[in-house]
């Protein structure tokens, strides 16, 4: 049973480590909504998250990066110097992001499509080529 819990372990933490890249826009987020609210379950309540989920999504991302995101020893919870002095680079990226989306939504409905279809020999002569014309 031990041996299956470890295997599981693994297996979890190489999806972790495949995505974690898509929980960095999150965590950008939540960093901003931290230094705006002033905490870190204020945050998560403006985000619709778990402070303890979140938490450990930092701690990953702080080892994907080398340098401390919070600073954990004070309560409540603060931003580390690192991430007070990047806090215009993470809203402009956030910023960017979110006009990046807005672009691609406003380019799905203005996005000329292509209808292919066939017909018949035979139907040359039908009166659907005139509704096709229109």
């Amino acid at each position: 049973m031990q041996l299956i819990l470890q295997i599981y372990r693994l297996e979890k933490m190489k999806i972790q480590q495949k995505t974690s890249y898509k929980h960095n826009l999150f965590l950008l987020k939540i960093l901003e909504s931290i230094a705006r609210t002033g905490s870190l379950t204020n945050a998560c309540i403006e985000n619709d998250c778990e402070p303890t989920t979140v938490s450990r999504l930092l701690s990953g991302l702080e080892k994907e990066l080398g340098v401390a995101l919070l600073n954990r020893s004070k309560k409540p919870v603060q931003l580390s110097y690192f991430t007070v002095s990047h806090l215009p680079l993470i809203r402009r990226i956030i910023r960017l992001t979110d006009e990046l989306y807005s672009s691609a939504e406003q380019a799905q409905k203005t996005e000329k499509r292509t209808i292919r279809f066939s017909l018949t020999t035979s139907s040359l002569s039908h009166p659907i080529l005139a509704q096709i014309e229109e």
